[in-house]
Parts: structure tokens; sequence; C-alpha cells
């Protein structure tokens, strides 16, 4: 939930920078509703959890989407 009032708290100070998010995608540390619902009714973005598909670190694909704003977590 940290990342919640965190979000809030950018979300105060900037909302310029979160007008035009669409989805979030945030690695499995965010995954859970709470999170999901918190984002949605502050800016009515989508939540998408990333899963690894290994133990070892990896450095996922670059994504793009439509043109559209997505900010990665």
């Amino acid at each position: 939930m940290l990342a919640a009032y965190a979000l809030m708290e950018l979300l105060e100070e900037h909302p310029e920078v979160l007008e035009k998010v669409e989805v979030m995608w945030v690695d499995s540390g965010y995954n859970g509703d709470k999170f999901a619902l918190a984002v949605w009714l502050m800016i009515q973005a989508h939540v998408e959890v990333m899963q690894r598909t290994g133990k070892e670190f990896e450095i996922l694909p670059k994504r793009a989407c439509c043109g559209k704003n997505i900010w990665m977590v």
C-alpha cells in the first residue's frame, strides 16, 4: 500500500504527470486487488502485473501500446 500513498502524493503535487496514464505495468510485488483498486479510484488506470519467467534477473522487452502513455513501476 506504500506505493498507493506515493501515487496519491504524486497526484496532489503533479497531476499533469498522471492524467494520461491508462495502464500501469508493475512487478509481482504489487500483486493484489487493493493496489489495483486504489490506482483505479485515483487515476482510472488499469494495473497489469508482469510475471517473471525465471529466477534470475532479466531485462524485460520494451513495451509500446498504441501511442498511449504507460508507466512501468
